[in-house]
């Protein structure tokens, strides 16, 4: 999961919501959009996310993409009475929000188009009870984004118990469906090899000023690498205890050191080294 920085709402809804609300007895909401203008937001959606699904980052297409709101279109009163202490009234206008831009992902089909049983993302969100439950976890909040983790087999987790609940129950991230964890798996093994070979090639002095160029290029890709998610690499000598940071922009892992502490994110990126004897312990964003 990436963070998620919106631009300005597409003219095709603004639009759209002006006739919408000068029009006679009819419900200003985001069921009344002409299609044409739903392929407009789809579009920009797509586009400022960098072509990939804003939960599963599995790449996706103005052709295959669909509207994900945040704060879902019809919320139950079991669903607004769990918004309480979350920081949105659980009175919201869910017609107005049902148009807000910044309430709008772009997402993949989840399974749900070609009929695969083990759903994920809005999908998954959207089924049985799950369709009750707000998600805490939030792509356009760096903060949330800031407490997801992988681990070196490519699953998707947190230490904060709700978001953790997110990514593996309502979003089912971590499923079989689509290969998600053997994709994030084999991301992780590739950029490794990327800053190991470069490690090796150029010594550790080059590689501070390399990582950056790296994270910027992957920042500001208009077409983002698919399961490319976290910003933060670490690497453990094993024999000394000593850990470097090399700041990227891919899905590592967070697993545990042997004596038993983790290393936060306290680790800058003015203090990103390179220690190309040692192997990938862990990551954070």
């Amino acid at each position: 999961m990436i963070f998620i920085k919106k631009r300005s709402e597409p003219r095709a809804l603004s639009d759209a919501r002006r006739v919408l609300r000068q029009t006679p007895d009819v419900v200003c909401n985001y069921d009344n959009l002409p299609p044409r203008t739903r392929r407009d937001i789809v579009g920009s959606l797509v586009a400022e996310q960098g072509e990939i699904c804003a939960y599963c980052m599995r790449r996706i297409s103005v052709q295959d993409a669909r509207i994900e709101h945040y704060l879902v279109r019809h919320p139950s009163d079991t669903y607004r009475r769990q918004l309480s202490g979350s920081g949105v009234r659980a009175d919201y206008d869910a017609d107005a929000k049902s148009l807000d831009y910044r309430n709008m992902l772009a997402v993949c089909d989840g399974g749900s188009d070609s009929g695969q049983p083990d759903r994920t993302c809005d999908a998954a969100r959207n089924a049985g009870r799950n369709k009750d439950v707000p998600l805490k976890v939030d792509p356009l909040n760096p903060g949330s984004i800031a407490q997801v983790r992988y681990r070196n087999d490519g699953t998707v987790w947190s230490e904060d118990s709700d978001i953790n609940r997110d990514l593996d129950k309502l979003l089912n991230l971590n499923s079989r469906a689509f290969s998600l964890k053997e994709n994030r798996r084999r991301a992780l093994v590739s950029l490794q090899k990327k800053i190991e070979g470069h490690c090796r090639a150029h010594g550790p002095q080059s590689k501070r000023n390399w990582c950056a160029k790296m994270y910027g290029r992957i920042s500001s890709a208009t077409t983002k690498s698919e399961y490319v998610a976290l910003r933060g690499f670490v690497w453990v000598d094993a024999s000394a205890n000593r850990a470097a940071a090399a700041y990227t922009s891919a899905p590592l892992c967070n697993r545990r050191l042997t004596e038993r502490r983790t290393l936060g994110a306290s680790l800058s990126r003015k203090s990103a080294l390179c220690n190309p004897s040692g192997r990938p312990e862990c990551a954070f964003p």
